[in-house]
């Protein structure tokens, strides 16, 4: 009884890690596609910008300004994709590590005993 309710435990930790993972990965994608959608919008509203040029001049000036933008736009996704998938990875790993200490306690008594 006591090794099937250990069992349980196991399998419903797997069962939280898989959510949590699940979830997670829920997010990652709404944020990449959030990113997407504004570097899609950015893209055009700079296409219309060059096309109202009037001087090769300013055309360069538009195409640095957007390169300049769009640099530190990925810069700052990086950064924010990976403080998400760190949180993920915590949030999925909490609960095996939990029953994994868990685990542990019991095996060292059982030898012990």
């Amino acid at each position: 009884a006591d090794m099937t309710a250990m069992y349980q435990d196991n399998f419903n930790a797997v069962m939280a890690a898989g959510q949590a993972a699940i979830s997670g990965f829920q997010a990652v994608n709404a944020e990449l596609l959030a990113f997407l959608q504004s570097r899609a919008k950015d893209g055009l509203a700079t296409g219309q910008r060059l096309a109202e040029c009037g001087s090769p001049e300013m055309a360069i000036e538009v195409q640095l300004d957007y390169t300049k933008f769009a640099l530190q736009a990925y810069i700052d996704e990086f950064g924010k994709l990976n403080e998400l998938t760190g949180r993920v990875l915590v949030d999925v790993m909490a609960p095996l590590k939990g029953r994994a200490d868990v685990v542990t306690q019991k095996t060292a008594a059982a030898l012990a005993a």
